[in-house]
């Protein structure tokens, strides 16, 4: 059995965003498979291959984020 990418059988599950030749386009994603990091991995990868980023997914990304890091919105009324 061929083992791809050279991870060890008994490793953690990875995220790889690959080239159609297998070569990386951002580093793996390892130990944090939560939405704001895979949404953050898949936004860089886009950046770097030079690609439209989907306004939805910048949304997801920013949004994630701000609730894994406990951003909240406060708004103050002035008359």
């Amino acid at each position: 059995m061929r083992i791809a990418f050279s991870e060890p059988a008994w490793n953690n599950p990875v995220v790889r965003i690959i080239e159609p030749d297998h070569s990386l386009v951002v580093p793996r994603i390892v130990n944090d498979w939560t939405l704001p990091t895979l949404a953050a991995g898949m936004v860089a990868a886009l950046v770097k291959k030079k690609q439209r980023v989907p306004d939805f997914l910048r949304l997801l990304e920013r949004e994630s984020v701000g609730a894994r890091d406990g951003v909240e919105t406060a708004i103050f009324g002035m008359t």
